[in-house]
């Protein structure tokens, strides 16, 4: 099964974070503002607060009650980022940030609890928390919360809700806002689908540093979109400086790049495999659908269906499309997995509902 591309749906991989949201996301957010781990900055905190991935200034911090401090040095604890990462330790430390009044510590902290970081998965806790901060004008909180809306977790899918949050977002200068704004004016879910208005906002994004909306402004260049022109090596620069800066959707987009020699850039399996292999240990589920079809196939890896299917049930179980997709035709015909029809056709189905046209195509094989 090929990895997929925005345009080009084979077997799966594409996924928001398509847009790379962090879900979701073109690569976008088809499944994830989506949110991948890594992909998911944290909220940052005004003020006197420390730097991401100063160990020595947070803690000091920190210790002496500076709860933004706090937060940030749990977030740091969360992806590892100037510390040995250490879920157990990020989690006293976003909870105490919180506990002490920091609205970015709570942010933080649902979003632990959204993915089940450290944690049990609670989307309903994750719910209340990112409303709770949303409603004191944390403007990450209100993005968080619009993704909740978006991908119905623990509450039915509202696309306008999700819309008019990641506008008010978007609106106060939060970046994530924008880039996820822009992902459903690129689909057109909750507001009507204007493909230059979508790379009006994920160029806005990206100028604010975002390395997520930066590599969505790559995918628009690599496909001629929005109104810009072509340009396949302006894009793979997109994707490597999102990559650089941790953006790990950003890598999945340059891991495409290399699997099929877009932009310049040659062939080459191996380097594609290692940059999936990076984001989906970073928990973008994209990265992990992409991976799981190189295994498929035997491309930079050793052919493996049964590791394939693996992958493409962890990208599935975190809600990427495209997983659910490529595991649903696995397990329809028993590639990897024991032959299961019906849960199969339900997979396919569930996925072809979520626009991925690969999924219906092969549903209606299914039949």
């Amino acid at each position: 099964m090929p990895a997929t591309d925005w345009g080009n749906l084979g077997p799966q991989m594409n996924d928001r974070t398509l847009l790379a949201r962090t879900l979701a996301s073109l690569v976008g957010f088809g499944g994830s503002l989506l949110f991948a781990l890594a992909a998911a900055p944290p909220a940052e905190a005004a003020g006197t607060a420390c730097k991401l991935g100063d160990a020595a200034g947070c803690t000091a911090k920190c210790t002496a009650n500076d709860m933004d401090s706090c937060a940030l040095l749990g977030w740091m604890y969360v992806v590892g980022k100037g510390v040995t990462k250490d879920e157990a330790k990020a989690q006293i430390l976003l909870g105490k940030a919180c506990t002490g009044g920091s609205s970015h510590g709570c942010v933080d902290l649902a979003y632990t609890y959204e993915f089940g970081i450290g944690v049990p998965k609670d989307e309903a806790r994750a719910l209340a928390d990112y409303k709770k901060a949303c409603d004191k004008n944390d403007l990450y909180g209100c993005s968080r919360l619009g993704g909740i809306y978006e991908y119905g977790k623990g509450v039915p899918v509202d696309d306008t809700k999700a819309a008019g949050l990641y506008k008010q977002a978007c609106d106060g200068g939060e970046a994530l806002g924008c880039n996820n704004l822009g992902y459903l004016y690129d689909v057109g879910r909750g507001v009507a689908k204007d493909e230059a208005k979508a790379f009006s906002l994920f160029k806005m994004a990206c100028d604010k540093k975002d390395g997520i909306a930066c590599s969505n402004v790559g995918l628009f260049y690599e496909q001629g979109r929005g109104g810009v022109t072509k340009d396949e090596t302006k894009a793979v620069t997109f994707y490597q400086d999102a990559c650089n800066d941790r953006a790990i959707l950003g890598c999945v987009r340059l891991g495409y790049v290399y699997e099929m020699g877009k932009g310049g850039i040659a062939k080459d399996y191996v380097k594609a495999a290692s940059l999936y292999q990076e984001a989906c240990d970073h928990n973008e589920m994209l990265g992990c659908n992409n991976l799981g079809s190189l295994y498929a196939e035997g491309k930079g890896v050793t052919k493996n269906e049964t590791k394939a299917t693996s992958l493409y049930r962890q990208a599935c179980d975190h809600h990427n499309v495209y997983g659910c997709g490529n595991l649903g035709w696995h397990t329809y015909k028993g590639i990897g997995t024991p032959v299961d029809k019906p849960k199969g056709q339900q997979l396919l189905a569930q996925a072809c509902a979520q626009k991925n046209q690969w999924a219906c195509n092969k549903a209606k094989e299914a039949l």
